[in-house]
């Protein structure tokens, strides 16, 4: 049975991936990280717990304390895979989601990444400049793919070029475009301060360990690092 482990902090890129990978024939059956959590008896024998030992298997879902332990187990086993996007990215799309409520808790998550995640752990960095050109994002959809060795098949470079053609990250972004969104890609760190408020503070507070992971898996200069 093969099982590729896809996981990360909200608002990161986690279905966008998770689509990624259900493009692949191979790829036929999903299994929720949190159903796994919830039931470790039945993971105990994957069959009941709704695994497909005929097929490759997408366990997905969202870091937490309540799963952290789960990733720890099923990554020595299977192809971990973790999407990552600038933070404040990933701030502000939970504050355009909840405006009246701090969005700082998704700093908690990005913290069990850093101190928590094994070493095996793949990222697949997804929101850097070259992301609007095709060659970059080809060579970043064939690492992601390189990850996991059963998807290297004869479909593989149809699926990627199709992806970096068309690169769909705005169907899997039910909030579109929106002003604190264009602020960010314009660099306008006084409109998001406002619009973050406290959250931003926190953020920067946040700098001290999350800069140097964020500068580890590939990151050059952000506007919040200064």
């Amino acid at each position: 049975m093969h099982c590729i482990l896809l996981t990360s902090s909200p608002n990161t890129g986690l279905h966008f991936l998770r689509a990624f990978f259900k493009s692949f024939a191979q790829v036929t059956n999903e299994v929720e990280l949190d159903d796994i959590a919830s039931s470790p008896l039945q993971f105990k024998t994957p069959s009941t717990a709704g695994f497909d030992p005929k097929t490759t298997n997408l366990i997905y879902g969202q870091v937490h304390e309540g799963n952290l332990s789960y990733i720890e187990n099923l990554s020595q086993w299977y192809p971990c895979i973790v999407p990552v996007r600038d933070p404040l990215a990933s701030l502000i799309t939970q504050k355009q989601r909840s405006p009246n409520s701090s969005a700082a808790w998704i700093l908690d998550r990005w913290k069990l990444i850093v101190t928590s995640f094994p070493e095996n752990v793949k990222y697949a960095v997804l929101d850097t400049p070259g992301a609007g050109e095709k060659d970059w994002r080809l060579h970043t959809l064939a690492v992601v793919a390189s990850y996991v060795e059963v998807l290297w098949s004869h479909n593989t470079e149809g699926v990627m070029n199709t992806w970096a053609n068309t690169w769909p990250m705005l169907k899997f972004n039910s909030q579109g475009v929106y002003p604190a969104k264009l602020a960010l890609w314009e660099g306008d760190l006084d409109y998001i301060k406002v619009f973050l408020g406290d959250d931003y503070k926190i953020l920067e507070d946040a700098r001290e360990w999350l800069k140097p992971f964020l500068e580890a898996v590939g990151y050059e200069k952000l506007i919040w690092w200064s």
